[in-house]
């Protein structure tokens, strides 16, 4: 009887580390996707106020070496686009573009409403990449007159996360 009492004792605790575990896993997985999340849009807002001075009259040649010299910073921006309102691509982070043929933005990639969006979508292979558009303001309240578009790596998250988790096993 006691030795029955001590093994139940004995699972029971291990369940309860095991499920304490796993709360901090969560919790841990969680703060580690809101500060990459925060990183990312503190870029794309700090690009997009910059992007504010440079639609005053800058040729789209500076605008694309500022993209292109930003992504070159950080190795986790995988790619970063500037477009007017109208959707047209004014800078993108991987290409030179040709001021006679700017491309467009894909429907939906303009946020109608004006405000910053975030969304994560697979790369294919397991990779994820977390997107960020942030308007472009005229000033503190006025309207959009374009959108910086961010796509940021979230491998070195994913593999610290998968880190965690062989741990706990």
């Amino acid at each position: 009887l006691v030795a029955l009492l001590v093994t139940t004792l004995g699972y029971l605790h291990l369940v309860r580390l095991r499920d304490i575990q796993e709360q901090r896993r969560t919790q841990t997985r969680q703060s580690f996707e809101v500060l990459a999340t925060q990183r990312a849009e503190t870029r794309a807002r700090d690009l997009a106020v910059a992007m504010r001075e440079a639609f005053e009259g800058t040729e789209l040649g500076t605008l694309g070496k500022v993209v292109r010299d930003l992504v070159a910073q950080d190795p986790q921006i995988i790619h970063a686009r500037v477009a007017d309102r109208d959707g047209r691509v004014l800078a993108d982070s991987t290409r030179e573009l040709d001021v006679a043929n700017l491309p467009t933005l894909a429907e939906g990639e303009l946020p109608a409403d004006g405000r910053a969006r975030v969304s994560v979508r697979d790369r294919g292979g397991g990779a994820r990449i977390l997107e960020v558009w942030q308007p472009i303001l005229a000033d503190a309240g006025g309207a959009a007159r374009g959108v910086v578009i961010f796509g940021y790596d979230l491998g070195p998250l994913d593999a610290q996360l998968d880190a965690l988790d062989r741990e706990r096993r």
